[in-house]
């Protein structure tokens, strides 16, 4: 049977779901089910590694005897499963999600709050995720003037989709909108561009749609004492304060997945959920003031893990699980990363997602306050894209699809052409050397628009400044441009 560098792991209790079969069917990609006791016996499905109970007591991992029967932290013995193969990217994800594809792309940064909501950055300010704290749903807002752009960036270790249709949400917005036959039916934002939280910058991901990087298959165990609806946030929240310790970024993505969720009892959720309500907000205001004392990571794993313990986010049983799950990584010969000194917050948002991967000077990622410096990574981006999809038009989202498509064809173009030319006199290139430069360019289109309708730059140059607090969501910005064009303003 194929063995990949990329797996798929699925925990299931139900004969192979269609959703299971069309993953198995991706040559790229290796697809690991993880039974349980009340999984059938004869489950079978060709091209997938089924784990039965019996195979998983053969495979010898610490972990076995703190994970519990009928729970869906058995996904735990699947995890490393992928780790001893050789695995370099683990796709997390459930038997009832259909993903379009897998994200496995870059993206540009950008500044926020501790706190992000990516259900509002991504079109549904009315929707928030399973284990957003409740007591910021309506204060969180995602400040547009603290987004900046970035040309280039490193790929984001963990990185959760967007799903349409049936989204995460909790027990409380489905007990108040979904439909008691259907469920849900939500859409987002079709043109959002991802979003890559940075270092202090928090925001719950699940298990149900959600890409691993080797780098952070350390972050991958789920804790056993606390209920089904929460393990996965618990570990989320738990994984991003160390992902940040080493410097390296989580991501969502646009939606790349339907869910056609599985029946459940949204009071039976309720009731499990209740930890969320109470904690999450806690969890995070911990997490931001946390410091590990500690020289090693895995150190600072178990040390994590014995704070949660004492601050009631679960129980002692989970830091032995931890422990088992260090030992088990050790015997896997599984490289934890080194500590670096971790940059100031910073979140990501890409417009554009064809980008080489960066080093690791993290000193291309600061932001460039002086915006008459040149050949910069990073710049102020302030940005405001208004997406309301719940009320929008299909005509205004037509509008503004080719709104985006227009800034990212002028970005292109930008990138493409040549930055050499000398600064102080800020002369761009003749046109006609610019085209023959790059006339295998599939941007060579967007050349012969520019060689047409923009003569060579003069070092006089008139300019229209505005600030931050002057632009109102661009409304003046647009009114300055109208009206730079009325005084026939040639450069």
């Amino acid at each position: 049977m194929k063995v990949s560098k990329k797996f798929v792991v699925v925990t299931s209790i139900i004969p192979p779901s269609e959703d299971i079969k069309a993953l198995a069917t991706n040559e790229n990609w290796t697809v690991v089910v993880v039974a349980d006791q009340k999984t059938p016996k004869d489950w079978y499905s060709p091209k997938v590694h089924f784990l039965s109970v019996e195979i998983q007591n053969d495979l010898g991992y610490s972990v076995l005897k703190h994970v519990p029967y009928n729970s869906y932290t058995r996904k735990v013995i699947g995890y490393l499963y992928a780790i001893e193969r050789g695995a370099e990217w683990i796709y997390d994800t459930d038997d009832d999600n259909k993903p379009y594809e897998m994200p496995l792309q870059q993206g540009k940064f950008i500044l926020s709050p501790a706190l992000f909501q990516t259900y509002s950055f991504f079109g549904r300010p009315d929707i928030w995720p399973r284990g957003f704290p409740l007591e910021y749903v309506k204060k969180q807002k995602n400040n547009p003037h603290q987004y900046s752009l970035c040309r280039q960036v490193k790929t984001p270790v963990i990185q959760q989709g967007i799903v349409r249709k049936d989204p995460d949400v909790d027990a409380i917005y489905r007990l108040l909108n979904a439909e008691p036959e259907i469920g849900l039916n939500e859409e987002f934002s079709p043109f959002a561009p991802t979003v890559v939280l940075g270092t202090n910058v928090y925001s719950p991901f699940n298990s149900q749609n959600t890409l691993f990087h080797k780098s952070a298959f350390f972050t991958l165990w789920l804790p056993v004492s606390v209920a089904f609806r929460v393990t996965d946030i618990w570990r989320s929240y738990f994984a991003q304060k160390l992902i940040h310790l080493i410097g390296e970024n989580i991501a969502f993505y646009p939606v790349n997945a339907v869910q056609n969720r599985n029946p459940h009892n949204y009071l039976n959720d309720f009731k499990e959920e209740k930890l969320l309500y109470g904690d999450a907000g806690r969890m995070v205001g911990y997490l931001s003031e946390w410091n590990c004392s500690k020289t090693l990571l895995e150190e600072c794993i178990v040390s994590l893990a014995e704070d949660f313990a004492l601050n009631g986010f679960w129980e002692k049983s989970d830091v032995y699980l931890a422990k088992a799950w260090v030992d088990d990584l050790k015997k896997l010969n599984y490289t934890l990363m080194k500590f670096i000194c971790p940059y100031s917050c910073k979140v990501i948002i890409e417009l554009i997602i064809r980008f080489p991967l960066m080093t690791d000077d993290n000193e291309k990622y600061e932001t460039e306050r002086n915006e008459t410096i040149r050949h910069i990574n990073c710049r102020r981006a302030n940005l405001e894209i208004v997406h309301d999809v719940k009320n929008a038009t299909t005509f205004e989202i037509r509008k503004e699809q080719q709104a985006i498509n227009s800034f990212r064809e002028l970005d292109e173009w930008c990138n493409y052409t040549d930055d050499s030319f000398n600064e102080t006199d800020v002369q761009c290139e003749f046109a006609d050397r610019l085209a023959a430069k790059h006339s295998n360019s599939r941007l060579k289109e967007y050349e012969q628009i520019a060689y047409k309708n923009f003569p060579r730059l003069h070092p006089k140059m008139n300019y229209i400044h505005l600030a931050e607090s002057q632009m109102v969501k661009g409304y003046f910005g647009f009114y300055c441009a109208t009206k730079a064009i009325e005084l026939r303003l040639q450069n």
